[in-house]
Formats: structure tokens, C-alpha cells, sequence
């Protein structure tokens, strides 16, 4: 619990950091985050059955890959690429415990959790980055007449 309680709190850090600093693709990015985690964390909640459970997260990973793959390839930023990149890794988790079914379990929550954190940062640190180059860009660009 005490988990879920601190992953809410740094993914609502995040949010207001991207809202507020993030752009159209830092608006769109932490919209999408936000609506990927609630309909996750309504199947966590609403589905007792574990192997339907299953397959429904399986679901809105494969959906939050498609949505964060198509941030990529729209947006002008470089961040977007390693979030998709670190979702299908998330995806390939899920895939490979039906492939290997013994690593249901602990092992499996930590597989498709891990990445979470790393996702997080990206979009942070990305935008932070995505910032520091548009306020060199200005800085060169108001300058260029300058002698």
C-alpha cells in the first residue's frame, strides 16, 4: 500500500511538472499517463479473476504502447521515444509470462512495474532538457543580430 501511496505521489508530481512545463507534448503525454494508470488501476480494482485480470492489464499496456508510440512519431521532442521504448519492455513482460507461466507471481508484478519509475524521469527529465535547449535557441537566436 505504502507503494502504491508513493507512486501516486511522485506520478502527481510529475503530472503538474509536465502541465506545467511540458508543452503540447508534455500536456498530451502526462493526459494520456494519467488516463492509462486510472483504467489500470479500475481493472486492478474491479477484476478478481487473475487470469482475466491478466489479460485485461495485458490490454491497456498494449494500449498505452500504442498511444506513447504515436506521441513519438508526432512530437517534435525526444523523450516521448524512450518512454515507448521503456512501455515495450512493460509489454514484452506481459507477453512472456504466457510464454513461461511459472513466472507469474512476484516476479511478474516486478516486471511490468519496474519500468514505471524510469518512465517518470524520462518525461521530467526530458522536458527539463527539452527547456534548457529552446532557452539556448532563443538566447542564440535573439543575439544572431548582434554584433
Amino acid at each position: 500500500m505504502i507503494t502504491t501511496i508513493a507512486y501516486c505521489a511522485v506520478l502527481s508530481a510529475t503530472l503538474a511538472y509536465l502541465a506545467t512545463y511540458g508543452g503540447k507534448t508534455g500536456q498530451w503525454g502526462g493526459s494520456l499517463l494519467l488516463g492509462t494508470y486510472l483504467l489500470a488501476l479500475i481493472v486492478a480494482l474491479a477484476i478478481d479473476d487473475g487470469r482475466t485480470r491478466i489479460w485485461m492489464m495485458t490490454s491497456v499496456d498494449v494500449f498505452s504502447l500504442g498511444w506513447k508510440f504515436a506521441l513519438a512519431i508526432w512530437s517534435t521532442r525526444r523523450w516521448p521515444i524512450w518512454v515507448a521504448g521503456f512501455q515495450l519492455n512493460v509489454v514484452a513482460a506481459h507477453f512472456s509470462i504466457w510464454l513461461v507461466p511459472s513466472w507469474r507471481g512476484e516476479l511478474y508484478y516486478a516486471m511490468i512495474t519496474v519500468w514505471a519509475i524510469p518512465t517518470l524521469l524520462a518525461m521530467v527529465i526530458g522536458t527539463l532538457l527539452d527547456q534548457r535547449h529552446e532557452k539556448r535557441v532563443r538566447a542564440a537566436d535573439s543575439g544572431a543580430g548582434t554584433i
